[in-house]
């Protein structure tokens, strides 16, 4: 039987991978906005994930995770290090998008968006199986 650690990094997987597989859908209704919201969040979930495996749990801030990643994860040539700026720009958007009424995206923004989530999931995903 599972211990909670792993429950949990299952269920923060099982989130990424679902809210991900729900972004095409957005886009297609145009639905920009919430296509880049669910995109940080789809990458966020699965960095929860991995930093929850290897042992990083204590964080309440959505910063401190990035921070975690970028040093446990980045630096050290675990992910690419193009994953930096991928997450770095999922949050920037996100945030504009949630706090900037007079803020714009395109299905441009949203498919790029996506396509940064899709690469930290699968990678992320990747990682926990080996």
């Amino acid at each position: 039987m599972p211990d909670a650690r792993e429950t949990m990094v299952g269920f923060f997987l099982s989130r990424a991978k679902k809210t991900l597989s729900y972004i095409p859908g957005y886009i297609e209704n145009e639905d920009w906005f919430t296509a880049i919201n669910r995109s940080y969040y789809a990458a966020f979930y699965a960095i929860k994930a991995i930093e929850l495996n290897d042992g990083y749990d204590d964080f309440s801030k959505h910063s401190a995770v990035i921070s975690c990643f970028r040093m446990n994860y980045v630096k050290t040539g675990i992910v690419p290090k193009e994953f930096s700026y991928l997450i770095g720009t999922l949050s920037e958007d996100r945030t504009s998008g949630d706090y900037d009424m007079l803020s714009s995206f395109e299905k441009s923004d949203a498919d790029e968006c996506y396509d940064a989530a899709k690469q930290i999931v699968d990678k992320i995903s990747e990682l926990l199986k080996s």
